[in-house]
């Protein structure tokens, strides 16, 4: 998808209204996160990504792109449980 959009775009940069709707579709799914320290955007995205899985450790970390052993201590450091 994206080499077709680097073929069709007409400027230097590739923006959203050069990318097919499914993709900036999926782009906009989720809540923007506030601008803030890494670790509060870290610890919402960690927040956010339970939610969406009800709590499965193992889905979540697949989703996050990490260990689950990861996950698990950041849940610690960030006091979720």
């Amino acid at each position: 998808m994206l080499l077709r959009a680097a073929q069709l775009v007409i400027d230097t940069a590739i923006t959203p209204a050069g990318l097919p709707p499914e993709v900036v579709a999926v782009a906009t799914e989720r809540a923007p996160v506030a601008v803030g320290s890494l670790r509060d955007t870290e610890r919402t995205l960690i927040e956010q990504t339970l939610a969406e899985t009800r709590w499965d450790m193992t889905l979540t970390a697949a989703r996050l792109g990490i260990h689950r052993t990861t996950l698990y201590r950041k849940l610690k450091r960030y006091g979720l449980s």
